[in-house]
């Protein structure tokens, strides 16, 4: 029994018992080989040495080219038998020409009527619409009276679970081939009559209509009520609940696979629904008393920040405690309070409690400063006893060596003299105030005295600066040439000063 076969029969237990690619893409070369050659370009479906995908890909293209070829001739023969059609009615016309004639002025006199009727057999179809069943079953007799080359469809079994009492696949399928019968007998290809392209009185005018005429189809005709399709609440909760029903009785027939992605798709939705729907007012930000209901606030723990230290409210309970706690500890001989200080101890001023700051520059650069306090705070507390243990060790050892020698030798040996290391550092700590820079010379270091020679006498309309520079007067802005005479006037001031001085002391001299 071929793997076709298998698939043909029961495809769900030939899906489960697993599929063997190879053998399944040598029975598909097999069936498309004979047809490969005539509808495409490929002369055969090669197998060897590539992919599923790409062996389906060459029987795509297979396929499709013997769908081309198939729908071409089937529009030709149905051409064809539209035209003979078309011939037999011309003969009966031919035949028939005066009854033509009389048709054409019975049809001019009834134009108007016609139009009348057209609203109520429109509300008339309406009502013979019915159920769904009842249409789609009209649908297929029709088609199956009017077609002679219709199709029955075999009952075939309910493999994946399909049918319902509202849904069978086997009228289905009866009413999708009797549609396309109907619609394979349009002919496509016929021209389009001329009269539709033409336009009439009645496209722009309402017909002309006696009001006689119109009482009497009103009388004679009932009123007939509406059709509305609008379901109720009832009737479309029933729908769901039965759609719903299906998609959970399918899952018993679904992989794993399809299950984990229907449960995926669950949460999806609970998430977004979750997402979606209003918001709790305390997940809102800042909420008026407005946007919350009544005495929510009350239910809630907030948290706020206050700006200073807030004041203990004095109650009963809480003097009582007080109370407790001072008696516990006298109980208890708890005095750990804070010593009293006296203030006149913190007015006196010892000499002896003063710090001497050094003033001298360290000779130790300032890494230096960091690494031995860094590596004091790490060895001051595990390296003391293990100095202390050293140099126990190497004082017994000096003992032991001095006594060793003096064993050893018939002459007096004194005790070895302890070296002592120190470490010299051949660098010079350069701090920031003395660095030089490199690349000036010492003729821009030195200051304008120390280049130029002072000039102790200036001309008339020169000026001699604090630091040895001549100036002229036209040189000097308005704020330095007050400067300058106001220093002169406090030296002139000085100078008068001073004299009156030694003239005063010469008198009392000379007294």
């Amino acid at each position: 029994m071929s793997l076709l076969d298998k698939l043909a029969e029961d495809p769900q237990s030939a899906l489960a018992s697993g599929l063997d690619e190879a053998k399944l893409l040598t029975e598909a070369k097999q069936l498309i080989d004979p047809i490969a050659k005539q509808h495409s370009v490929l002369d055969e479906i090669y197998v060897e040495g590539l992919m599923p995908s790409q062996v389906w890909g060459q029987i795509k293209l297979v396929v499709e080219g013997v769908n081309e070829r198939v729908w071409s001739d089937e529009w030709e023969d149905v051409g064809s038998e539209e035209e003979e059609e078309g011939e037999e009615e011309c003969t009966e016309d031919t035949e028939r020409p005066e009854t033509a004639s009389e048709n054409e002025s019975e049809s001019d006199k009834s134009t108007s009527e016609s139009d009348q009727s057209e609203v109520y057999e429109s509300a008339q179809e309406g009502e013979d619409l019915g159920s769904d069943e009842e249409f789609f079953g009209n649908v297929s007799e029709n088609g199956e009276n009017e077609s002679d080359t219709s199709v029955d469809v075999a009952p075939s079994k309910d493999a994946f679970g399909l049918n319902d009492q509202f849904f069978s696949i086997d009228d289905f399928n009866k009413q999708v081939m009797a549609m396309e019968e109907e619609q394979s007998e349009v002919d496509l290809d016929a021209e389009e009559s001329s009269d539709e392209e033409m336009y009439h009185y009645d496209d722009f005018f309402k017909p002309q209509v006696d009001q006689k005429e119109q009482k009497e189809q009103k009388t004679a005709q009932p009123k007939q009520k509406a059709v509305s399709f609008d379901l109720k609440e009832e009737d479309y909760d029933a729908a769901f609940d039965s759609v719903m029903a299906d998609f959970n009785n399918t899952n018993e027939q679904l992989s794993t696979f399809e299950k984990q992605q229907l449960k995926l798709q669950r949460e999806i939705q609970e998430l977004e629904a979750e997402a979606i729907k209003e918001k709790q007012w305390q997940m809102k930000g800042e909420v008026r008393a407005k946007q919350r209901d009544a005495d929510t606030l009350l239910d809630e723990e907030l948290e706020f920040d206050r700006a200073a230290k807030p004041v203990p409210v004095i109650t009963q309970e809480t003097t009582e405690t007080i109370e407790e706690i001072i008696k516990r500890r006298i109980r208890e001989e708890k005095f750990d309070d804070l010593p009293k200080r006296v203030v006149s101890e913190l007015a006196d001023f010892r000499p002896s409690k003063k710090v001497e700051v050094s003033e001298e520059k360290s000779s130790k650069s300032l890494a230096e400063l960091y690494e031995e306090e860094y590596l004091g705070k790490q060895d001051d507390a595990a390296s003391a006893e293990l100095k202390q243990a050293h140099d126990e060790i190497s004082v017994l050892f000096d003992k032991l060596n001095h006594q060793l020698d003096s064993l050893c030798s018939a002459h007096f040996i004194p005790k070895p003299k302890e070296r002592q290391l120190e470490v010299k550092v051949q660098t010079s700590t350069i701090s920031m105030e003395d660095a030089q820079p490199l690349t000036m010379s010492d003729a821009q270091t030195l200051a304008p005295q120390e280049v130029y020679k002072p000039v102790s006498k200036v001309g008339k309309d020169e000026v001699l600066l604090k630091s040895g520079v001549v100036m002229s007067k036209a040189e000097l802005s308005r704020e330095e040439k007050q400067r300058l005479r106001r220093a002169k006037k406090r030296k002139q001031h000085n100078e008068r000063r001073e004299d009156s001085k030694k003239k005063r002391v010469g008198k009392a001299q000379q007294v």
